[in-house]
């Protein structure tokens, strides 16, 4: 058995072990899948001013563009600039501005996971 300044195997798996569960704890700066999809959702009905359109209205796997909101490629521009401007990140050509607003769910996806604070 280990001594306190010497841990044993066991103690070291302990907190190898917690670590790892920390590592995947959402940072308290990140917001959670669900509230960044809603934040998107009211977001995309003000810079798009969309009439009529709720946030319950904008299903998260529906396409974005050429779907149920008639969302074109003028809204798009938009939205890119929405998400520099809010999430520091740079969308600069056609066929990743297509992957990223697919949908609601990729968007929200793609700004988890490219945002300055997911990187640290």
């Amino acid at each position: 058995m280990g001594s306190l300044f010497h841990p044993t195997e066991s103690n070291a798996d302990l907190t190898n072990q917690r670590m790892d569960s920390l590592s995947r704890m959402p940072h308290k700066s990140e917001p959670s899948m669900e509230a960044l999809l809603n934040e998107l959702r009211t977001k995309i009905i003000d810079i798009l001013n969309l009439p009529g359109i709720t946030p319950a209205d904008i299903r998260e796997d529906d396409p974005l563009v050429g779907g149920p909101l008639g969302i074109d490629s003028i809204d798009v521009l938009e939205m890119v600039i929405m998400v520099e401007k809010d999430y520091h990140i740079v969308i600069n050509n056609k066929e990743l501005g297509a992957k990223v607003f697919a949908t609601l769910r990729t968007l929200a996806d793609y700004i988890r996971t490219h945002t300055p604070e997911a990187a640290s």
